[in-house]
């Protein structure tokens, strides 16, 4: 009888060790399902991240081109009228002698 008692302990740790086998390899395919996916994602999101990026620099790019330009339009013909403009002399040198002299 203790023979039969052996062999079934010693059935019972193979299945055991069996059991342990199998789990060890299916803990290790997960990981490595879960370490690709990882690795998928963070591929898609920085792809992603990119094109916004390369969007949005092209955005600012085109409005800071046009509010260049506009900047640039509204300073020249500022001079412009500045430099059309009458100049009253008499007038500005009344206008000093009253504010500092009177």
């Amino acid at each position: 009888m203790a023979d039969n008692e052996v062999a079934i302990i010693n059935h019972l740790l193979e299945v055991e060790h069996a059991a342990e086998t199998i789990f060890m390899n299916a803990q290790e395919e997960a990981d490595k399902r879960i370490s690709d996916a990882k690795i998928s994602a963070d591929k898609s999101f920085k792809e992603q991240y990119e094109q916004i990026v390369r969007e949005n620099e092209q955005l600012f790019e085109e409005r800071k081109k046009s509010v260049s330009e506009k900047y640039e339009t509204e300073i020249r013909d500022y001079k412009n009228r500045i430099l059309n403009s009458s100049k009253d002399t008499e007038k500005f040198e009344s206008l000093l002698d009253n504010l500092l002299f009177a």
